[in-house]
């Protein structure tokens, strides 16, 4: 599936969705019936350097033979091509718009207290 102007995140979630139906299908074959699973390998870019679509397709498919190798019905992601030259130093890491944005994702039991 190639899912242009979809970040990495979205990609994943749609992913476990696809996965989560295929998986929720059963197929009947005669008297018996068989449950299928699907492991996939993502590939992204960022947007920084312009994408080589044979790369892209290249890591997907590494990391879509390190999901098989982990076991059934996964996903794999290879590393940001855009961003394995080096991070711009300017960037906040993920792990710190958690920390510094966390009390903005719902509110604190200490607010909620004081609403009455």
């Amino acid at each position: 599936l190639l899912l242009p102007g979809t970040g990495l995140a979205r990609a994943q979630k749609f992913l476990q969705r696809v996965q989560s139906v295929i998986k929720a299908t059963m197929i009947n074959c005669g008297p018996h019936k068989f449950a299928v699973t699907m492991s996939m390998g993502v590939a992204s870019y960022r947007g920084k350097l312009p994408p080589d679509p044979e790369k892209l397709l290249v890591e997907a498919d590494k990391a879509l033979y390190r999901a098989k190798r982990a076991g059934k019905n996964r996903i794999e992601v290879a590393p940001i091509l855009d961003m394995i030259h080096g991070e711009d130093p300017s960037l906040v890491h993920q792990d710190e718009k958690r920390f510094l944005f966390s009390h903005f994702a719902a509110p604190s039991s200490h607010t909620e207290q004081n609403k009455d």
